[in-house]
């Protein structure tokens, strides 16, 4: 999609070593940019979940995304702000999206080749969930740059604090099977998050959903998983130095820090 001296120029901020997966590192970026210097969009999203922590909050991203997700900060109609996504997202990927719709979420999905052989057949997915008006901690405002031949420019980007983050992915690491909820958990411990506080705020949103989880069903559920040779060796195509990373070594910190709270 983009020419390849934008891709390699690219290279120098991005940890990544394919040229596709460049290509889009630098694709979201400006996304992000272009989305947050809409004055609708800044006012009435936050952004969340495993990018917003890879782009937002650690120093070198580890691993490789495709999502954008956001929640509808304030309650009310989500249409005029997903026609403004459209129109953005068109002046970079022309394609027309899928278009998915739940109760709790509405989300577009984009697809596109990559520049460079063997032009891999890419997407990246815009998520909005509109079902939680709330920021526990509050919304924090983190200025993301991008400086390329392609595209420069800012923005304030409307996200979560690390603690409200984590618990978000808390709540994920439970209701899903993903490995890579438990990789971001346990990557996230250079942040030094204070780890009862986290689990005071996934409280709160387990609370909004009507829902308490003990401590033994949560252990039950996270061993299950580790056991689970899939779930322990999912995330591994998708994370920078992978011969680093123990699921289990992860597994056991969350148990030992985030747990011990519950």
């Amino acid at each position: 999609m983009l020419p390849k001296a934008y891709i390699d120029q690219w290279k120098l901020h991005s940890s990544w070593q394919l040229d596709e997966f460049v290509e889009q590192d630098l694709i979201l970026t400006r996304l992000l940019i272009e989305l947050y210097s809409n004055k609708l969009i800044s006012e009435n999203l936050a952004f969340r979940g495993g990018t917003a922590l890879h782009k937002l909050f650690l120093k070198n991203p580890q691993r490789y995304s495709e999502d954008l997700d956001f929640v509808q900060i304030k309650a009310g109609e989500i249409g005029t702000v997903l026609t403004e996504i459209r129109k953005i997202v068109k002046q970079i990927i022309p394609a027309v999206p899928k278009y998915k719709k739940s109760i709790s979420n509405n989300t577009l999905i984009y697809s596109y080749n990559a520049e460079n052989p063997p032009y891999a057949k890419m997407k990246i997915k815009i998520e909005t969930n509109t079902r939680e008006h709330f920021a526990v901690d509050g919304i924090n405002n983190f200025n993301l740059k991008c400086q390329s031949d392609w595209f420069t420019g800012s923005a304030y980007i409307s996200t979560f604090s690390t603690e409200e983050l984590l618990s978000t992915k808390l709540r994920a690491l439970y209701q899903r099977k993903k490995g890579r909820d438990l990789f971001e958990i346990w990557t996230a411990s250079e942040l030094d998050p204070d780890f009862g506080k986290t689990v005071k705020i996934f409280k709160v949103y387990l609370n909004n959903e009507n829902l308490i989880i003990t401590k033994k069903e949560f252990l039950d559920n996270l061993t299950a998983k580790i056991n689970d040779p899939v779930f322990q060796k999912d995330i591994k195509p998708l994370i920078l130095n992978s011969s680093d990373y123990d699921p289990v070594e992860a597994f056991e910190f969350v148990k030992n820090k985030y747990l011990s709270y519950l």
